[in-house]
Parts: C-alpha cells; structure tokens; sequence
C-alpha cells in the first residue's frame, strides 16, 4: 500500500493518455514484477556488482528506517512513510533514533 504522499506524487506524473490499471513499472515483457524475478535479474546482479553479500531485498527497509532515525529523522514521519503504526517503530527502533535534549538543563 503507498503512502498519501507517494500516491499523490505518483498521480502528478500520471501522462494525461494512461489506462488507471497500467503497471507503473512493469517487468522486461510488460507483466507484474514478481519476487523471483526480481531477485534474480535485479537484485543479485546489483549486490554482486558492488561487492556486497547477498541480503534478503527487504533488509533495505530496516536499514533505511535506521538510518533515517539515527540521522534525526521524525520518528513520526518515518512512521507515517513506512506504514509503521508509531509504537511498533518505537519498539523496534528506540535504540537508533537520534537522541536531542527536549527539556532545559539547568
């Protein structure tokens, strides 16, 4: 499911002669892109390239959301932009986000 936001960023760029039930990106011979597929001319291809050990594709949201934290993100928006209802993000993230000082110190 997208979020608002990317919906909303998808429809801007819509081409005003479009079927709404075209793939917005589909695979090399026009169907849906499965898992497999992916993985397999896409995925493995990439890590292999650039020297990285081979990783589950769904890994890149964990380390994305961490970094995200970690870097100052709002936790919240983070939340909001990975589907994530906001006490399981803080559950599994609290360690990572960025700590600021919110109350005055005296």
């Amino acid at each position: 499911m997208l979020t608002s936001k990317v919906a909303q960023m998808l429809a801007a760029r819509q081409p005003d002669e479009c079927n709404p039930d075209d793939l917005i990106f589909p695979a090399p011979q026009g169907e849906e892109i499965n898992d497999r597929g992916f993985r397999r001319r896409a995925w493995k291809t990439v890590l292999k390239k650039v020297e990285i050990e081979y990783r589950k594709p769904y890994a890149t949201r964990h380390t994305a959301i961490s970094h995200a934290l970690s870097n100052g993100a709002n936790p919240l928006a983070v939340a909001e932009q990975t589907g994530h209802d906001p006490q399981i993000l803080f559950k599994h993230y609290a360690s990572v986000i960025q700590k600021t000082a919110v109350m005055i110190e005296f």
